[in-house]
């Protein structure tokens, strides 16, 4: 059904159809035919003023999240290589380890196992009001694990760990720099991060998370394993 004619009725008559307006659902937002069904619906339910709602196409009303933007391996390597070099290897681990930006900055010395070429994340960062950023466990048990990374990140995050970490097992492996975590806000500024993401040709709103869909890919099936 991609047209109906709505009818409006005299709130003292005789409940006869006064005018009659033929409308095209088929041009309308998803947002605008999920709220005229809505409003239609209470017309039907509470208000009686209609025995049936016209405006229902299955799944017209059902708002797509737009699709976000993500990117090749080949644009991770430019971007991780556009940020200042402590960083560099802040967007590769958390590209092909698939972590979100609160749990790459959490991780800290004893995470990290050379010898299996793993990560394990038990802790994460998260903005609290009133308390800024704070550190404590995954919202979930799902986010305790261990990721496997491919050879190559391996052998970068062990220079890492030899030039820009403290030798303490709780000294965090990506900080600013002053020696402490990054604060969410803090990131874009800090790298120029809308600068160097145009730089490497990605659309217009790329956030952090956007290097992450391809982590599956780009471990070669390793996947991760619950601690």
């Amino acid at each position: 059904m991609s047209t109906w004619s709505p009818s409006t009725r005299l709130a003292s008559g005789d409940g006869g159809a006064i005018c009659s307006m033929p409308v095209c659902l088929s041009r309308w937002s998803p947002r605008l035919i999920g709220c005229c069904g809505a409003i239609l619906n209470t017309a039907v339910d509470h208000d009686e003023l209609i025995h049936r709602n016209p405006c229902r196409i299955k799944g017209a009303g059902d708002e797509l999240p737009e699709e976000r933007p993500t990117l090749t391996i080949g644009q991770v390597y430019q971007l991780a290589d556009l940020m200042p070099a402590r960083l560099r290897l802040l967007i590769l681990v958390a590209t092909f380890a698939g972590l979100r930006y609160g749990e790459v900055t959490a991780l800290q010395r004893r995470d990290i196992d050379l010898r299996r070429g793993s990560v394990r994340i038990r802790q994460a960062f998260s903005e609290v009001t009133g308390q800024g950023w704070v550190l404590g466990p995954p919202k979930s048990r799902a986010g305790l694990r261990v990721v496997t990374l491919p050879p190559s990140v391996e052998t970068e995050l062990r220079t890492h760990l030899a030039e820009y970490v403290g030798l303490s097992r709780n000294a965090f492996v990506f900080t600013g720099p002053k020696g402490a975590p990054i604060r969410r806000g803090n990131f874009n500024p800090l790298v120029d991060w809308t600068d160097c993401v145009t730089k490497i040709g990605t659309p217009p709103g790329l956030h952090f998370h956007g290097p992450t869909p391809h982590g599956e890919h780009a471990r070669g099936g390793s996947g991760s394993q619950h601690s």
